[in-house]
């Protein structure tokens, strides 16, 4: 039996991403996103619950987070799970709005602890 620990949906994503971890930042790309992290693919070597930057490319311009690595997966480049930990207000905001769209024009369902996302 599994267990889904995930706190909103995920749905596929399509955004660039700056990653930065001690002095080295590299780009990627992100895949999927929920309310509360993403999964993103890059060629920074990156472990289990370290804190990473993170410049997201939203389409109404960039967003700043900070970020912890959640889930390491090595299959045809690196894959990157992340929990997006501290953001600025107007950041948080603008995430929960962006994800909240998503759902919308993906037709997707939002449980009750999703009704931030507008």
């Amino acid at each position: 039996m599994s267990y889904n620990r995930r706190r909103s949906p995920r749905i596929p994503a399509d955004l660039e991403v700056n990653v930065r971890h001690g002095g080295d930042e590299r780009g990627g790309r992100i895949l999927s996103i929920n309310g509360h992290g993403l999964f993103l693919r890059t060629d920074l070597a990156l472990e289990v619950r370290e804190r990473i930057g993170l410049t997201i490319e939203l389409p109404d311009g960039p967003l700043q987070a900070i970020a912890i690595v959640r889930v390491v997966v090595d299959s045809g480049g690196r894959g990157i799970g992340v929990e997006l930990k501290a953001l600025a207000d107007a950041d948080s905001r603008r995430w929960r709005r962006h994800y909240g769209l998503e759902l919308r024009r993906l037709g997707i369902q939002r449980s009750l602890h999703d009704e931030a996302y507008l």
